[in-house]
């Protein structure tokens, strides 16, 4: 969980110049990706919110520790040939996927 203190390290929430200061030392950015997609009537249909939170996390530990990491906006879409056919669900080809 972030807290109050730890380093900004979604791409979303640093300025323009902190991101200009921060793209100079290199940092590795990790570019979370996922799907929105039915998975039932139970659960939410956002599983990319999952790997954006993974993402986030990862980010979080590998700064801390030195390795200063930023976390891209997920992409939240399927392979259309997979998760085409669901209701509700956002899918690319498997194209432009790749």
């Amino acid at each position: 969980m972030a807290t109050k203190t730890d380093p900004l390290v979604h791409m979303g929430t640093i300025t323009g110049g902190e991101a200009r200061e921060l793209l100079k030392s290199n940092p590795v950015i990790l570019l979370p990706m996922g799907s929105h997609e039915d998975q039932g009537p139970h659960a939410p249909m956002g599983d990319y919110l999952l790997a954006e939170k993974i993402a986030e996390l990862a980010a979080l530990q590998a700064s801390k520790a030195g390795t200063r990491t930023l976390v891209a906006p997920v992409l939240p879409y399927g392979g259309a040939d997979w998760f085409g056919p669901m209701i509700g669900g956002i899918a690319i080809s498997q194209g432009t996927l790749t």
